[in-house]
């Protein structure tokens, strides 16, 4: 008898078995539910990066066309932003900065009115200088805007100017009503396009 009164038996066999074939059941949800995590998160990634870059291939052409126009016929205004996605069909989301060799860079950012189209809004100074900050020494990497949220950013120079383009991250996806990858903060400072 132990001390409060009540008998200690052993733990039969087949207790001890039920116990350990849980706890491996269990180890092996844990490592593939680890795995399949990362898996997916890659794939993400992935998709992401192969829309950015299918993105900016659009965005180029669009920008190219504007700095060719302008060049023709200069407007008092320049090329912005807002006049390359004007007209355009573009997914809710999307974000674009044109800075003219030059010029003064300009922003705007497609905030849906729909499922599959949106109203353009001009970006501010401070997201203006966050993306700057993001892209220093780097062509492609994942900055969060206040307003707005992460999103994965790529640059790219023309001839006559430089563009930034870029996505809704994962985390910002459920505003945008999109889907994408991972988010993270810029980690470095400087400026990628002059001010």
């Amino acid at each position: 008898m132990t001390p409060a009164g009540t008998t200690h038996r052993p733990l039969r066999l087949q207790t001890r078995i039920m116990a350990a074939v849980i706890g491996i059941v269990s180890l092996i949800l844990v490592v593939v539910a680890a795995a399949t995590s990362t898996t997916l998160g890659y794939t993400l990634e992935s998709r992401l990066d192969d829309q950015l870059r299918a993105s900016t291939t659009n965005v180029a052409q669009w920008a190219g066309a504007a700095f060719s126009a302008e060049a023709l016929r200069p407007s008092e205004e320049g090329v912005t932003a807002k006049r390359v996605l004007a007209g355009r069909s573009v997914l809710p989301g999307l974000l674009l900065v044109v800075a003219p060799f030059g010029g003064e860079p300009t922003g705007a950012i497609v905030e849906p009115t729909s499922e599959s189209s949106g109203s353009i809004r001009d970006l501010d100074e401070d997201d203006l200088r966050t993306l700057a900050v993001g892209l220093v020494n780097q062509s492609d990497a994942t900055v969060t805007l206040d307003d707005y949220g992460s999103y994965r950013v790529t640059i790219r120079e023309g001839a006559s100017g430089t563009i930034v383009v870029g996505l809704p991250a994962p985390r910002t996806c459920a505003r945008w009503r999109r889907c994408s990858p991972r988010s993270l903060s810029p980690h470095s400072a400087g400026s990628c396009f002059s001010r």
